[in-house]
């Protein structure tokens, strides 16, 4: 297919519920463990089509979903300094996912970013709506 001209911007979105709080002295109201539905988009970009006529095929982005769901969905999110909260799941068996700081919007999305790339699907920007008025969004440079 020939070249284009154009720079392209591909992106999907889903969601996961989590719960979280914030730990290491953070004084709001954050620090009470709480639940999100959060929303994730995903955003590859590209210059060129392949053969098909596609930057990258949308199916693809399934793989970075299912680790989401896998390890995200219905789980609580800490950081790793949490002991207290971390040793009371472990006890209850309760699904969890440490973070090495405190599991923010910023935090995730940039956790998620480097894990697309680790995955081999390295992506642009990823946003994180924590609420329908609230979001972070983190790009690669």
């Amino acid at each position: 297919m020939a070249q284009s001209k154009n720079h392209f911007t591909l992106s999907t979105s889903f969601t996961f519920e989590a719960a979280h709080r914030l730990v290491n002295g953070y004084p709001g109201k954050c620090r009470n463990l709480h639940g999100h539905s959060f929303r994730v988009t995903c955003t590859i970009e590209g210059d060129e089509l392949d053969r098909f006529g596609m930057v990258k095929d949308f199916a693809d982005f399934k793989l970075l979903k299912e680790w989401c769901k896998e390890q995200w969905d219905h789980a609580t999110l800490l950081a790793e300094s949490d002991h207290e909260t971390i040793d009371f799941l472990i006890g209850t068996e309760q699904k969890h996912f440490l973070f090495a700081h405190n599991p923010t919007s910023e935090v995730i999305a940039q956790y998620l970013l480097g894990k697309s790339e680790e995955l081999g699907f390295p992506l642009s920007t990823v946003t994180i709506d924590e609420t329908c008025t609230h979001s972070c969004t983190v790009r690669r440079t």
